[in-house]
């Protein structure tokens, strides 16, 4: 999940299911300026606070689960690193348009790391099947057994004709045709040439209209496509608790930060580079980390996809250093939203897209699964605290060669230390 200008953290045991779980819940692009008008927190949120973490969330019901994931994820941190990371804030929206309406502002003065979320109930009864026509800038989920698709969000980027469109508006006829499903619409929409006439039936609130436009021309624009599978995946997503997972990723931020004498994300680059997670870390351990946080039931979805796929893993000399696939698979929208917010003179906007980044595809997949049986196989051979040192390594600009000059139990070479791992791997089966 993205906290900050443009970071990303920024995804769960049947086939299907480890397909959903292996991937995070939620992936939000946020883009933020100055002077935005936002809802002040406070008023419509009960809170929870800590010398750990302070927790916002719409009911005392969603309070006390968030707070189970979230303390989870520090028990889990405190046992690999030695020590307390710095305090977080973690608030829980009933939905995305709550988020994006909120004012995170109070957070960055006082120089908290800050998690924006949503709800159990929201992760179970979210949409299965999501898909982005980024050339229209909308982000459309099947609406049920009635048929039509639904709005769920409209991109900053798209044709013009975007704004005839508001989230949870449902498409109910395409060119005289009604929309049986998300399937159905896409297959109906892409068979249009560029520059035909396009014409929806559109509902909202009860009332329909016409809404007509030229179709764009795709090319170069980002495509997504999220499928969670059938009937009981928002029950098994919410039952993975994938929070504790995005909690893992902001306490270690936060953990960077102090051990590098940086007191606040203001004095950090969170809030000014493009890349995933902390700047002064690799993709690879900012994962590892986070998936250690997770729990079990999540992890083994994740080992048992890996142990599936092990012909197809990622040699560690290309994934010690390679950026996260995630990231790779969204730097164009986020581009074109930062390029179509300053020209339209805004200051702040934010992409939300729910059910998880599946769009990067099998190496996503990998990267989530290998970070953490790797990190499992280094804390397993040389100790829990030696990810701690790996990460002090790394935050000061050394190698992960260097690293593994200094190890006492697993191979000193890349090579070899491969090996070794994808024999752990086949002989210990999740």
């Amino acid at each position: 999940m993205v906290t900050g200008r443009l970071r990303s953290s920024g995804c769960r045991a049947s086939k299907a299911w480890a397909k959903a779980l292996v991937m995070e819940m939620i992936l939000c692009l946020l883009l933020t300026g100055r002077g935005q008008s936002q809802e002040k927190p406070a008023a419509d949120f009960v809170k929870a606070e800590n010398e750990r973490y302070e927790l916002y969330a719409p009911s005392e019901k969603d309070l006390k689960p968030a707070g189970e994931e979230v303390e989870y994820a520090y028990q889990t941190f405190l046992k690999y690193f030695g020590e307390a990371p710095p305090k977080i804030a973690v608030v829980v929206f009933p939905s995305p348009e709550k988020m994006r309406a909120y004012d995170f502002s109070s957070f960055r003065e006082r120089g908290l790391r800050y998690l924006p979320w949503v709800t159990r109930d929201y992760l179970a009864g979210g949409a299965t099947n999501v898909r982005s026509f980024s050339e229209l800038g909308l982000v459309l989920s099947g609406a049920g057994p009635d048929g039509g698709v639904r709005v769920l969000t409209v991109l900053p980027i798209g044709m013009a004709e975007r704004d005839e469109f508001h989230s949870g508006d449902v498409i109910r006829f395409i060119d005289g045709a009604p929309v049986e499903s998300l399937a159905h619409f896409a297959e109906r929409y892409q068979a249009l040439p560029v520059g035909a006439k396009v014409k929806m039936e559109v509902e909202r609130d009860g009332q329909k209209r016409a809404v007509g436009f030229s179709k764009p021309n795709p090319q170069g624009a980002p495509q997504s496509l999220v499928q969670l599978g059938g009937s009981g995946e928002g029950q098994r997503r919410r039952d993975a608790r994938p929070l504790s997972h995005e909690a893992g990723h902001i306490f270690f931020s936060a953990y960077v930060d102090r051990k590098l004498g940086r007191k606040s994300p203001a004095e950090s680059k969170q809030t000014g580079g493009d890349q995933y997670g902390h700047p002064q870390i690799p993709d690879w351990l900012d994962e590892a980390v986070a998936t250690l946080c997770e729990f079990p039931a999540l992890q083994k979805a994740r080992l048992l996809y890996l142990h599936g796929a092990l012909d197809a893993h990622i040699p560690l000399g290309e994934f010690f250093t390679m950026e996260h696939p995630v990231l790779k698979s969204q730097e164009e929208l986020v581009r074109q939203a930062r390029e179509q917010m300053l020209a339209e003179g805004r200051t702040s906007t934010m992409i939300t897209i729910s059910g998880g980044p599946e769009i990067a595809g099998e190496q996503a997949r990998m990267f989530y699964a290998e970070a953490l049986s790797l990190a499992q196989f280094l804390a397993d051979r040389e100790g829990p605290a030696f990810l701690a040192q790996v990460a002090d390594a790394l935050m000061h600009g050394k190698k992960m060669k260097d690293v593994l000059a200094g190890a006492k139990s697993i191979p000193t070479k890349i090579s070899d230390l491969e090996k070794a791992w994808l024999e752990s791997v086949k002989a210990n089966h999740p």
